[in-house]
C-alpha cells in the first residue's frame, strides 16, 4: 500500500528505502511490514523487502555502502546528492 500523497517536508514522517532511493512516508512503509508479518508463511521471500523495488532492506552497514555505490554507479541523482551532502563539513556553504 503506497498512498502516492505528498510527502511532508520534515523528514520525522518520512522513510527512506536506501535500496532505491527513495521516500515514502512512514504509515505506508508501516503498513507494508504489517503486510509482510501476516504473508511470512505465505512468501518468505518478501521478509525484510522493499515496498517498491521489492529488493531486501540491507541489514547491515556493510549493505547500506553496497546499495549506495551501486545507485552512485548508475548515476541516481538522489544518491549522488545524498553522497554529496555525507561529504560536506559544517561550515562549507558560509564560504
Amino acid at each position: 500500500p503506497i498512498c502516492l500523497l505528498p510527502l511532508t517536508l520534515g523528514n520525522d514522517l518520512n522513510v527512506e528505502l536506501v535500496c532505491c532511493n527513495k521516500k515514502i512516508c512512514d504509515g505506508c512503509f508501516n503498513a507494508h511490514q504489517i503486510k509482510e508479518d501476516e504473508e511470512q508463511v505465505e512468501r518468505p521471500w518478501l521478509q525484510d523487502s522493499c515496498p517498491l523495488c521489492r529488493h531486501h532492506r540491507p541489514l547491515s552497514d556493510a549493505e547500506v555502502d553496497a546499495f549506495t555505490r551501486r545507485r552512485i554507479e548508475a548515476n541516481d541523482p538522489i544518491a549522488l546528492r545524498e553522497a554529496g551532502n555525507d561529504c560536506t563539513v559544517e561550515g562549507d556553504d558560509e564560504k
